[in-house]
């Protein structure tokens, strides 16, 4: 007699280890470098979250022992922008405000997350248009 099991939160469990492990710098192999901030992560994590890493990876004959060092120019992001993304890329969350659309929408582009620049182009939309009717108001009282 089989009897399948499936733990309900298994997905989640496992993505909290990773995201432990990765501020732990435990078992990571990939380290990226934005304005001399170093941060570690799971190779594995950014080739599902990143086309651009993906691409980075498989034009590249990376052997399964090496360790990747990605440099990114301080001009396409932060370090506490890349803080941020490393943060959605293992949890799914990220908070897009006023303050910091313009700068998501530019990591969305340098990593290649579609989702990500979908939802900061949508709270940029919805900003400009309520700008936009703030300011009818204010034209019409």
């Amino acid at each position: 007699m089989k009897m399948q099991f499936t733990e309900k939160n298994h997905n989640s469990f496992m993505v909290q280890a990773l995201n432990k492990q990765r501020k732990n710098k435990e078992f990571c192999d990939v380290a990226l470098s934005v304005d001399q901030t170093v941060f570690h992560a799971h190779l594995n994590v950014l080739a599902a979250m990143s086309s651009h890493i993906r691409g980075l990876i498989s034009s590249n004959d990376m052997k399964a022992d090496d360790e990747l060092y990605i440099i990114i120019d301080a001009k396409f992001m932060s370090s506490a922008l890349m803080e941020e993304l490393l943060d959605y890329f293992y949890t799914g969350r990220i908070v897009i405000s006023e303050k910091n659309v313009e700068e998501l929408l530019k990591g969305a582009k340098y990593f290649s997350s579609q989702t990500l620049r979908s939802f900061s182009l949508t709270h940029s939309c919805s900003l400009a248009s309520k700008a936009l009717h703030d300011s009818s108001k204010t034209l019409t009282m």
